[in-house]
């Protein structure tokens, strides 16, 4: 069962299914909401290289914050990030749902668990983890609300097949004359 707990000396949860993928050389706000004076979010992604081939699959991710004094920062909201699986052109093939929300009052957290199915039309060669609150207008500027992808991982849902089995029943008709 998925959870956000506290987590120990950096990121440990590990993500595994048919096809994975991290983050290496994320630092710690690396989708920091920095907020500007007028408490707007300003737009952060990370993107990291994949070779997911076209298909349905069930999606699971990994996420991370933290830093010293985090235990006693106060409540931490909007710590939360969506997938997305980009195609050879850039472009947006399919989304993921949003990581919840970390655990708050502790130095480090994280979380590991499904963000639901994809299906890939074509092959996705980048997915793209995003701040789930950029560019919106929320709270103040005294929450820190910083997040950082730490791996993903793509099972590969079997397509269901479909068997008709067809049965012909033949009467032969015996005259007993």
């Amino acid at each position: 069962m998925p959870s956000t707990v506290a987590a120990a000396n950096g990121p440990t949860e590990q993500c595994s299914g048919t096809y994975v993928g991290a983050w290496p050389g994320v630092e710690y706000d690396s989708l920091v909401s920095t907020i500007a004076a007028v408490h707007v979010w300003i737009d952060q992604s990370v993107d990291t290289a994949a070779a997911v081939p076209a298909g349905e699959y069930q999606i699971e991710a990994a996420t991370y914050d933290g830093s010293p004094g985090r235990d006693v920062d106060g409540i931490q909201e909007f710590e939360q990030l969506f997938l997305e699986f980009l195609d050879a052109q850039g472009a947006v093939i399919a989304t993921t749902a949003d990581t919840p929300d970390l655990l708050d009052f502790v130095d480090e957290a994280e979380w590991r668990g499904s963000v639901g199915t994809v299906v890939l039309d074509r092959p996705a060669v980048t997915v793209r983890a995003t701040h789930s609150f950029a560019g919106q207008v929320v709270g103040s500027p005294e929450y820190v609300h910083s997040v950082m992808p730490s791996c993903f991982a793509a099972t590969l849902i079997p397509p269901t097949t479909t068997t008709t089995t067809t049965t012909t029943t033949t009467t032969t008709d015996h005259d007993d004359d």
